[in-house]
């Protein structure tokens, strides 16, 4: 994938800002311009995932991108929440949850905590 930043054109960054959006980092419209809010929205990606926010869609940036376009989501766990009831209101299942959460201990969740949740459609191809 080629580098992009501010004042690229094109599909692939239809696709940057696709993914930005999948992720709940608003790049604003999905029109193909890298303008100021898609910079700002990969900033605030690439510092929340622990990228230089250096507003440059690079190889280490696509790469964290690409769990979003491939059927990954974030979710704030809210109060009351349980995995089961997000692995349900979402289409997965609590063991895709926890894979996608290495790092976490979900023994316990928090209202506020954030979660990687694989979608159904994505854990078919591998489970």
């Amino acid at each position: 994938m080629n580098l992009l930043y501010l004042g690229s054109t094109g599909p692939n960054v239809e696709l940057l800002q696709y993914a930005l959006k999948k992720a709940n980092f608003n790049p604003g419209t999905i029109d193909g311009i890298f303008g100021s809010q898609t910079e700002n929205a990969l900033k605030n990606f690439q510092r929340v995932y622990g990228l230089t926010p250096d507003g440059i869609a690079g190889p280490k940036t696509w790469d964290l991108l690409f769990q979003f376009i491939n059927g990954y989501q974030l979710y704030t766990v809210q109060p009351g929440d349980s995995l089961y009831s997000i692995s349900n209101k979402l289409g997965s299942t609590i063991n895709n949850i926890k894979f996608a959460n290495p790092s976490k201990n979900l023994s316990v969740i928090y209202p506020g905590q954030i979660l990687v949740v694989p979608t159904r459609q994505y854990c078919s191809y591998y489970y």
